[in-house]
């Protein structure tokens, strides 16, 4: 992520454009909302679907519930490949993630978790015509065969009832750490080469996650963006997987601390590769990145930010934040 946006900065860089496959399927048969009858075993009851580009066409989100006697809310991030597969990860309102992969025609879509993930496996199946998306999720225990969990029909609709989330959900959410991050902040950024404006709004969803949405503007024009979806508990320790408008994704793991907050990077031998920090200044916060220069062997600044808060979410994420310790670090100090 942070090499994308320094390659876009550096003079006589040729950073890659957003990997936009011309003749995408995903977009042509799943767009816009969408709206059925799901059953789950002998529970049955409506369901309501939609699907989006997202991040100048890298990404495709498919936005899922069902209600009645076996509710569930989903949301999936896919990919589509050049060679016709898909990589894609899913989060639920529980709480839960999981990554798929899998192979897509102009009839249909096949996913399954990766092998490497703890049983149960679980596959989707999604089949569609001009009219009409039937989809199935079924699951496979040890040493058993396929076995249908759900199953769904839908058909156009002309819109999306936005989904209901337990009030008491959204309490516990807001009164994480994390929350302080609630609202929209923007400000100036300073990398190696060059001055950019970036703004991140982060607002609740899916009840018990923190979306926040990125980009970053230079000379008027938009060099980067990402979507990011947060877990959180009450310790403050937090997990982001990061999605971008070149088609990356990564997972990163963070840590609220007094008066910031903090992100170490790692190979698989441990050694520190990337430190990303926050420091919270009144109704804001200064952010680093640090880079390992393997020459010098050592973190070396390679970005800086420092972002106002222009607009809260709610009320209650201002609270949240109300009673931060004043910072005693500055952008870049060790």
């Amino acid at each position: 992520m942070l090499l994308e946006i320094l390659c876009v900065l550096a003079p006589g860089c040729q950073a890659p454009e957003p990997p936009v496959a011309p003749a995408a399927i995903l977009p042509r048969v799943l767009l816009g909302p969408r709206s059925g009858r799901e059953i789950a075993g002998s529970a049955t009851g409506p369901c309501h679907w939609r699907g989006q580009t997202l991040l100048h066409g890298s990404w495709f989100l498919l936005e899922s519930y069902a209600l009645g006697e076996a509710p569930r809310q989903d949301q999936l991030m896919l990919r589509e490949m050049p060679d016709g597969s898909i990589v894609a990860r899913s989060f639920s309102s529980s709480g839960r993630t999981r990554a798929w992969q899998g192979t897509l025609s102009r009839r249909g879509l096949l996913l399954q978790t990766l092998a490497e993930e703890s049983l149960p496996q679980w596959r989707q199946i999604m089949e569609w015509s001009p009219t009409e998306t039937t989809w199935r999720l079924e699951r496979q225990l040890a040493n058993q065969p396929w076995a249908e969990i759900r199953r769904a029909t839908l058909g156009l609709a002309k819109v999306f009832p936005p989904p209901r989330t337990d009030p008491a959900i959204l309490r516990r959410t807001r009164a994480l750490p994390y929350a302080w991050y609630l609202g929209t902040l923007e400000g100036p950024e300073l990398s190696l080469q060059g001055p950019t404006l970036g703004t991140i709004t982060t607002r609740l969803d899916l009840g018990s996650w923190f979306r926040s949405s990125y980009r970053s503007v230079l000379a008027g024009t938009e060099i980067y963006s990402g979507e990011g979806w947060i877990s959180s508990n009450a310790r403050g320790a937090y997990t982001l997987w990061w999605f971008d408008m070149f088609g990356s994704q990564e997972r990163l793991a963070g840590q609220m601390i007094p008066g910031g907050a903090r992100v170490e990077k790692r190979d698989s031998q441990g050694k520190l590769l990337e430190l990303h920090r926050d420091v919270q200044i009144e109704d804001g916060y200064e952010f680093t990145i640090e880079v390992l220069d393997p020459e010098l062997d050592r973190l070396v600044p390679a970005m800086t930010g420092a972002y106002q808060r222009t607009s809260p979410s709610s009320p209650e994420s201002k609270e949240v934040g109300a009673s931060k310790p004043k910072p005693t670090s500055t952008a870049f100090s060790n």
